[in-house]
């Protein structure tokens, strides 16, 4: 038995050996020691509850003296008895190995998903060719984060995000799709574009109610409720988050360019402003 113990810790000590040989030391992550100590770990348990119990005894062992007749408290510590005590340490082993198992994989994925959200965010086009040529699903997420392409800053990346699967009218958590998200936060006129030239919906509106057309005026961005409008914003919707048309809004903000630009598209003032 003591034979096969060492042959497994030499197996598991060649493994741990192989690890750091392998990778750079900026690269070293405890996980994977984690994982190759509890494995070394459960098998050295089973191993020992197998050489125990199913070892057939050598004709030439000396037989165990037996106990004193007047004793009756001596319980002989037979192999079943060490055995099964193996057996509780494996069983343990086995349960916190597939219990790390199953939260490292979990962890990897996320890690995964976090360097493609980075990948999509900077723009990093060749990362992200690479990601998809190892298999990888651009509609992926991390628990309640944005859907990927609420992250994209650049046209080329929405583009090749939606020529891969991901949904241009998806919804984050608070019910914005990636147009209204861009809208609301100044990005460039170039990513609306290419976001209502692959299918978004240009009067979808957000939890709170407000379309891209409400979030541009708010924020006087010319060129970006110019390129809605041409799309078929709704330019006499009422926003029931600040009782405004856009035209209100725009009055209300002394935008005299939005106010001209909303007018030539059929703006008209709402009855109480």
């Amino acid at each position: 038995m003591m034979r096969s113990l060492l042959i497994i810790v030499a197996i598991a000590a060649a493994q741990v050996g192989i690890y750091f040989w392998r990778l750079r030391p900026t690269e070293f992550e405890w996980g994977s020691l984690t994982g190759v100590a509890l494995m070394t770990l459960t098998l050295v348990f089973w191993s020992a509850v197998l050489q125990i119990a199913w070892r057939d005894p050598s004709p030439a062992s000396p037989r165990p003296i037996s106990p004193e007749p007047g004793n009756k408290n001596w319980r002989p510590l037979n192999r079943l008895t060490i055995a099964g005590f193996f057996a509780l340490l494996a069983i343990h082993a086995s349960i916190v190995l597939f219990a790390w198992t199953t939260y490292d994989g979990q962890q990897q994925q996320n890690r995964l998903v976090d360097g493609i959200y980075r990948a999509v965010s900077n723009g990093r086009m060749a990362e992200m060719r690479g990601l998809a040529a190892h298999g990888c699903r651009f509609n992926d997420r991390i628990d309640t984060a944005d859907p990927l392409i609420h992250t994209a800053n650049q046209p080329e990346v929405a583009e090749y995000l939606v020529d891969h699967g991901s949904d241009v009218n998806a919804r984050n958590g608070i019910a914005e799709t990636p147009l209204i998200q861009s809208s609301r936060y100044k990005r460039s006129p170039d990513l609306i574009r290419a976001l209502i030239r692959h299918g978004s919906e240009v009067n979808l509106i957000d939890r709170a109610e407000d379309s891209a057309l409400d979030w541009a005026v708010r924020h006087g961005e010319l060129e970006t409720a110019q390129e809605l409008l041409e799309a078929g914003a709704n330019v006499n919707r009422l926003s029931p988050s600040t009782d405004r048309t856009p035209l209100d809004e725009a009055i209300f903000r002394g935008n005299e360019p939005m106010i001209e630009l909303l007018k030539k598209a059929g703006a008209t003032p709402s009855p109480d402003a």
